[in-house]
């Protein structure tokens, strides 16, 4: 699975996959960042628009996303998430991930 990428100056979006972040589809997200944090960079914004079920491996997915980048002294920033998935992930973020902001639906 191929996550599309868009970049402006040192930020990246990458779009997560429509429907559902889960066991099953998980490793192509976790690739995709780890590739971009491995190749330095560390801004990352997810656009989560069209995820519809997140699972504890999506969760976790994220989080190690956003710890990943912390370290790198960056950040992992989620754009539109869903109310269901937001509080999934707000839930989450008080556990194991510090440098995870979001942005509204707009």
């Amino acid at each position: 699975m191929q996550l599309s990428q868009l970049r402006h100056s040192d930020i990246i979006a990458i779009r997560a996959p429509a429907g559902r972040l889960d066991a099953t589809t998980v490793a192509a997200f976790r690739q995709a960042v780890i590739a971009l944090l491995t190749s330095r960079i560390v801004r990352i914004v997810v656009d989560c628009r069209e995820i519809t079920f997140i699972d504890s491996a999506g969760l976790g997915a994220i989080a190690g996303a956003a710890s990943l980048a912390s370290l790198w002294r960056g950040e992992v920033q989620l754009a539109a998430p869903r109310p269901q998935v937001l509080g999934l992930l707000m839930g989450r973020r008080a556990l194991a991930a510090p440098a995870f902001k979001h942005e509204a639906r707009g």
